[in-house]
């Protein structure tokens, strides 16, 4: 990586990465050529990076050999990775062109060639344990009070707080009450989950991070909530993020889950992920829910009660309460 910093001869910033990471990303062309792309990641500035304990576990993967051993059918874009006093570096390859389009709402062919995408992935590194990378409850961490309490005073902060009270507001008690439960105490959750199968999630999996090549699915943004987990928590992201950007049903894109898994699919991992796909997202509902625009407002309605109807379902197989 120093080697290719080296041969830099043209820079053109980008701005920072989706999500307001703070993150700055630029566009480089090195002396043979070639151009990529460069971002630069620190807890200086990356507010994700603070709230999920993220000390470089893109360097962590690249280190122990895992980008090298992604099936054929996945482009994980990384050309490198070089740590540095106040982060790290990583090089990547440009493939905005490959991106989903950010203006319509895919349909259930390309929510197919995802979760299969994903799938092959997750069979690669079935039942693996790669140290280093980000536990359950730091994922779960990432929009919590917690992280609010630590970034107090900055935007990221406020807009949590904000929005944890905007979902108390929207959510029946019940459920409010065991998302509560749970935030406060993620072990609950984490130490279930853990008892399913196990195996190396991308951690950001929406379709702001995915693209498709021919055959092959493009993933970016690794490293920071990519960790060991049940594939279920995967997907209660992809559909907690996404499923306003879908032309398919959140239960629709459930039955293309269970059929990329086969025999492989664990119905308790999936309730299990499911639940804490709500407390780990509960911030983000209640935001969705303090826009001033009416149909969008109207559609987070609907999908917070898709999410109730579902947890409390759920909810029937394993709650805190029964602990």
């Amino acid at each position: 990586m120093a080697s290719l910093l080296s041969q830099i001869v043209h820079r053109e910033p980008l701005g920072a990465t989706a999500g307001n990471s703070g993150n700055p990303i630029e566009r480089v062309r090195l002396v043979d050529g070639r151009e990529l792309i460069l971002k630069r990641v620190s807890a200086d500035w990356d507010w994700m990076s603070r709230a999920t304990d993220d000390g470089g576990r893109i360097v962590a993967m690249w280190d122990q050999g895992v980008f090298a051993r992604m099936p054929a059918s996945i482009e994980h874009t990384i050309v490198d990775v070089h740590r540095e006093s106040a982060g790290w570096s990583v090089l990547m390859r440009d493939v905005s062109s490959k991106l989903l389009s950010e203006e319509v709402r895919h349909d259930r062919a390309v929510v197919r060639r995802l979760l299969t995408g994903v799938a092959e992935l997750h069979n690669t590194f079935w039942g693996e344990d790669i140290p280093g990378l980000c536990s359950i409850e730091q994922r779960y961490g990432l929009l919590s009070m917690a992280t609010a309490e630590r970034e107090k005073g900055r935007r990221e902060g406020d807009l949590i707080v904000r929005s944890w009270e905007s979902f108390h507001d929207n959510a029946p008690a019940d459920i409010a009450e065991v998302i509560a439960t749970l935030a406060d105490r993620p072990t609950l959750i984490g130490d279930e989950l853990r008892k399913c199968s196990q195996t190396l999630v991308h951690g950001d999996l929406r379709l702001g991070n995915a693209g498709l090549d021919g055959d092959r699915l493009v993933l970016l943004d690794w490293g920071e909530r990519t960790g060991i987990a049940p594939p279920a928590v995967e997907l209660a992201w992809f559909i907690g993020f996404d499923a306003h950007r879908l032309a398919i049903s959140p239960d629709d894109v459930i039955v293309e889950f269970r059929a990329a898994y086969g025999d492989r699919f664990e119905q308790r991992a999936l309730d299990l992920g499911l639940i804490g796909g709500l407390l780990h997202l509960a911030a983000h509902q209640g935001l969705m829910l303090l826009t001033d625009d009416e149909r969008r407002r109207a559609e987070a309605r609907d999908h917070l009660s898709w999410w109730v109807t579902t947890v409390r379902r759920a909810l029937e197989t394993w709650s805190p309460s029964k602990l």
